[in-house]
């Protein structure tokens, strides 16, 4: 009776986070990271490696998982989204065992799982993000600590942030977290140390061979090191970042906003307790170091992007674990309760309608149906420049002609210098590549170029160029194909 009432209740959960989620599916693009990240994933199946032929500023595991995502659903970007969905429902299961007391599954089990889902309901949160897939980790490390009992936990903690940091090269900070967590708290300090960083290492030292191997080493350093370093020399302002995301928060939704800043409010009241009384006995306490390092990668990343709260946003919705009133409680639980009822009425109808029309959603993407008319079509596309929509990368199942693949990483004079250092592109890479006249040219209008090329006639493809993406970027699409 005990496994289907859980059953019941992780199905509750899933659906809640889903509801949410299908409602953005029928736009093709989001976010153009999870693009570059397809288009990335695909060197796999061409017996290369990431930063062989094809760049795109993320550590090579995230790209072996958007390549399972490929094989499974088939290339189907619609099953990659939901994908991607089941494994932060993954997340938030295991987040209900964090805390599960004996056998009991209490409110505590509950509260945090519906409020990241409430903190992640925002668009901003919908696409496919690293962050995810790291999250998925860092949370399965944090579940051994709490449940497992053997000294080799420390290793298996060690080698999960590892891969994590493979997914999202960021998270390697949460190693600090534990090398704190085991200093403070654990009997056997050196030793469990020793043993978290020999997990860590492992994984990494493995990668390192695999591109030591193919010949690859100087590339795997440029990308997985001096990048990252000029990548984190940009000006950022904390405070000033935080403050913009929360005045976004109200205008999205005043209840979740609410919310939030009642987690938070938690978290200073602890701290505030903490420095008064000097007592680090108390449960739970990991989750204040946790946090502490979310805002740390949140500020070093150094950008002021929205997903990178995302292990902010998870670790800040654990605190009402710490709540003890009972009245407090029950009022976040009815706030909690309430909120997430209007915020269903938000979503409903667009979620209704793709749940309705799931099976053709792929069917009405632009880029997908232009690129199947190339292909029907026989259209020479051995050698295509990409600088916008590189989804036609993807589903034409090309490289682009350029080592890099995010359209934006050009404007990055931190990526782009070190890039031009090791001889990866040139100093003017988008001029370079048109003199080479690919076959296809996208990105660029036709005045831009020679009169070698042709536009594309997209007029009789009947494209709904709403769904092209979700951010009223250019609807223009501006595809060139070399004449005969």
């Amino acid at each position: 009776m005990k496994i289907f009432k859980s059953i019941f209740i992780y199905c509750i959960l899933l659906f809640i986070l889903l509801f949410f989620q299908i409602s953005t599916y029928h736009y093709e693009t989001i976010d153009w990271d999870i693009n570059s990240f397809l288009v990335t994933s695909l060197e796999f199946g061409r017996d290369s490696i990431p930063f062989e032929n094809q760049y795109e500023n993320k550590p090579p595991i995230l790209f072996g998982i958007f390549y399972i995502f490929s094989i499974f659903s088939d290339k189907n970007l619609v099953l990659i989204k939901l994908l991607n969905d089941l494994v932060i429902s993954f997340t938030i299961f295991q987040t209900i065992f964090i805390f599960k007391e004996d056998t009991k599954l209490r409110l505590n089990n509950f509260l945090p799982p519906i409020l990241f889902i409430l903190f992640i309901s925002n668009v901003w949160f919908h696409p496919s993000y690293s962050e995810y897939l790291s999250l998925y980790f860092i949370v399965s490390s944090y579940l051994i600590y709490k449940k497992i009992k053997k000294f080799y936990k420390y290793s298996l903690i060690g080698l999960l942030v590892g891969i994590s940091s493979l997914i999202n090269l960021g998270t390697v900070i949460y190693l600090i977290c534990y090398i704190l967590i085991f200093f403070l708290f654990e009997v056997k300090k050196l030793k469990s140390i020793i043993n978290l960083l020999f997990g860590f290492g492992l994984i990494h030292l493995l990668l390192l061979l695999i591109y030591y191997f193919r010949g690859l080493v100087d590339e795997y350093i440029m990308s997985m090191l001096f990048i990252p370093i000029s990548y984190g020399t940009t000006q950022f302002s904390l405070l000033s970042s935080i403050t913009i995301f929360l005045n976004s928060f109200v205008s999205y939704s005043f209840y979740i906003y609410i919310l939030l800043i009642f987690t938070f409010s938690i978290f200073i009241f602890k701290i505030f307790i903490l420095s008064k009384n000097f007592d680090l006995n108390f449960k739970h306490i990991e989750i204040l170091f946790f946090i502490f390092i979310s805002i740390m990668f949140f500020s070093l990343a150094g950008k002021g992007y929205y997903h990178h709260l995302i292990f902010l946003l998870y670790f800040v919705s654990l605190t009402p674990v710490w709540v003890e009133n009972i009245i407090t409680k029950k009022t976040m639980v009815a706030l909690t309760i309430f909120t997430l009822l209007i915020s269903v009425n938000k979503f409903y109808e667009q979620t209704f309608v793709n749940l309705e029309n799931f099976n053709s959603l792929q069917e009405n993407y632009p880029i997908k149906i232009i690129s199947d008319n190339i292909i029907s079509e026989k259209t020479d596309y051995d050698v295509i420049f990409s600088t916008e929509y590189i989804l036609l990368l993807y589903y034409l199942d090309e490289r682009n002609s350029s080592y890099i693949v995010h359209p934006t990483l050009y404007d990055y004079e931190e990526i782009t210098s070190v890039l031009v250092k090791y001889g990866k592109i040139s100093i003017d890479e988008k001029s370079e590549n048109l003199d080479k006249e690919p076959d296809i040219i996208e990105g660029f209008k036709s005045d831009e170029v020679f009169k070698n090329y042709k536009q594309y006639n997209t007029s009789d493809l009947n494209l709904e160029l709403k769904l092209l993406n979700y951010w009223d970027k250019d609807p223009n699409i501006n595809i060139l194909i070399r004449k005969n």
